[in-house]
């Protein structure tokens, strides 16, 4: 949670910077191209989204791998005393399995939006904008395949 609150905040803090420095109250030679720095700081922000998607997921696992190991010292300590066993809920049938269905997976899937969304701008604004290789209605499509593809690849991990 304070991994997702940061990369929120990070990307909180980089448009609140960039509306600052669009509005013209900030004197900086790189906005004489506007979109240029809008696409080196969405690229950036998309950067910083897939350390976070990929911890966020690592940590999904690990979680899983506690109630395992819960479950298999209590197997070993309690055996057949069942009394016992009716304190603990955890057994081999509730061991949880990760599914699209927790709240750390919304928490997960919230980044990986916002990465793959920022990642398909940035790429947007590089071929369409900065440096004019594709037409906007192709640029657009890219950016789509762009957008599928990092989600795609982010829910992999």
């Amino acid at each position: 949670m304070r991994l997702t609150g940061f990369f929120l905040t990070f990307n909180g803090i980089v448009i609140a910077g960039l509306l600052v420095l669009l509005k013209g109250e900030a004197k900086v030679k790189i906005l004489d191209q506007p979109q240029t720095l809008i696409a080196i700081l969405s690229f950036v922000i998309a950067l910083v989204g897939i350390p976070v998607v990929r911890i966020l997921a690592s940590l999904r696992r690990e979680q899983i791998q506690r109630y395992r190991i819960m479950n298999n010292i209590r197997t070993r300590f309690l055996q057949r005393d069942y009394d016992l066993w009716n304190a603990v809920a955890l057994s081999e049938r509730t061991l949880p399995e990760p599914h699209h269905k927790t709240g750390n997976y919304g928490w997960l899937l919230l980044v990986m939006l916002i990465s793959s969304s920022v990642f398909a701008l940035s790429s947007y604004l590089f071929v369409v904008v900065v440096f004019s290789v594709l037409s906007s209605t192709c640029g657009f499509l890219a950016s789509l395949v762009v957008f599928v593809t990092v989600t795609w690849t982010e829910d992999k991990y």
